[in-house]
């Protein structure tokens, strides 16, 4: 489950364990199946009402509602409350969101889902153009990040109040150390499209999860979550921010 809320929205997770304790889902201990739920949460309190948060009825409606179909992208689910640019503050900052990509290589699926809630701007890979990032509250153009922590001091933020939280999923059948490796490599979607990246400021995550009973070469497919996670952070930001 990934939720805001920080953390008060892990509370949404127990409506995903009764949706699955509902239909006997979860570990069998004899007596009972319970439902393991890892969960991670953003850090979203500032965007608006900080009382406002993800609970155990929205878990369970969120189960309900899963789908496999194309999924909505941008200010909602997890993503609603996401900020990104947050060096000047949060006044100064623009939407992050939630964004999706997918691949089929071969008989394989690739997938990425992620919630951009960075501390850094959003970079365009192939031109190093700034998508979305901290704005100049003069003039409103982006400060670039990077440049001004090169010329400037930075004030302490609290620790890990910016998170991106990314899942990558396959229907090749892999290892526990082979999804480790996947998950690994996706991470370098991160350090593609955020700048500065992974910062002491930010608590980031990526996830990878196995479907399915298909082989698959490891290295292909970590290779193509790098870039699915790449792409799917672009579209959170582009859609949540309304950007060509």
């Amino acid at each position: 489950l990934l939720t805001g809320g920080s953390a008060f929205g892990l509370d949404a997770s127990g409506g995903v364990q009764q949706y699955l304790e509902d239909r006997g889902i979860g570990f069998d201990v004899g007596v009972t199946r319970v439902p393991i739920v890892p969960a991670a949460v953003i850090f979203d309190l500032k965007e608006g009402d900080p009382s406002v948060r993800p609970d155990k009825q929205m878990g369970y409606a969120a189960a309900t509602n899963a789908t496999s179909e194309n999924v909505s992208e941008g200010r909602v689910g997890a993503g609603t409350g996401a900020t990104v640019g947050k060096i000047l503050g949060h006044e100064n900052c623009m939407f992050g969101g939630i964004g999706t990509a997918s691949l089929k290589i071969n008989d394989l699926w690739v997938g990425a889902l992620t919630v951009v809630n960075a501390l850094g701007d959003i970079i365009e890979p192939q031109t190093g153009k700034i998508l979305a990032g901290a704005r100049n509250p003069k003039t409103g153009e982006f400060i670039n990040t990077l440049n001004y922590l090169k010329e400037h001091p930075v004030n302490p933020f609290q620790p890990a109040t910016n998170t991106t939280l990314a899942v990558v999923a396959t229907d090749a059948l892999l290892s526990k150390e082979e999804a480790i490796k996947v998950a690994q490599m996706a991470q370098d979607g991160l350090g593609r499209t955020i700048s500065p990246a992974h910062t002491p400021y930010d608590g980031d995550v990526v996830f990878c999860l196995s479907v399915g009973q298909k082989k698959g070469d490891v290295m292909t497919i970590g290779a193509v979550a790098a870039e699915l996670v790449t792409e799917s952070i672009i579209r959170a930001v582009k859609i949540a921010n309304q950007l060509d």
